[in-house]
């Protein structure tokens, strides 16, 4: 029985340590009214590792991760417009309720989390929060976010 035990504290000691390599990156809300940051993070998959974090700035600032991921200096000012306009339509209700967590092994974790300062200077956070067995319960505008900032790093 004290070798099961062993083995399990040894399994969950390697899950802990491989999902906290590499940190993700993260910045502060630019200057100026409709500023916003977006960032995503992925963890777990086979190897608990996720497959690599993004952060983007309204000003254009594209930060990665992992040095294997195919990340651009900057976003193009055709990104930074499309990713704008997204987030400006997106209903922030939406957010309220697209953290959808299920017991999924194995599955790769994806968190998106919006940061906005509106045009009165009031500043918000917003969440999502999926996995593959989830993300079609997603609103469809969360996912367009996610498609159009995941298609300018790839």
């Amino acid at each position: 029985m004290r070798s099961v035990l062993r083995i399990v504290a040894i399994l969950v000691g390697c899950t802990l340590t491989a999902g906290s390599q590499g940190n993700p990156p993260t910045a502060d809300l630019p200057d100026g009214a409709a500023a916003w940051v977006l960032q995503i993070t992925t963890h777990g998959g086979f190897e608990g590792r996720g497959s690599g974090d993004i952060l983007m700035k309204s000003t254009g600032e594209l930060r990665c991760s992992r040095k294997e991921m195919s990340c651009p200096e900057k976003l193009t000012s055709k990104t930074v417009t499309e990713l704008s306009r997204i987030i400006a339509t997106i209903k922030r209700p939406y957010w309220t309720n697209a953290v959808l967590d299920n017991f999924c092994q194995d599955c790769l974790e994806t968190t998106m989390q919006l940061t906005v300062r509106d045009h009165n200077g009031s500043i918000q956070t917003f969440d999502a929060h999926w996995n593959i067995t989830t993300q079609n319960h997603l609103p469809p505008a969360l996912l367009r976010l996610f498609s159009a900032a995941s298609g300018a790093v790839r």
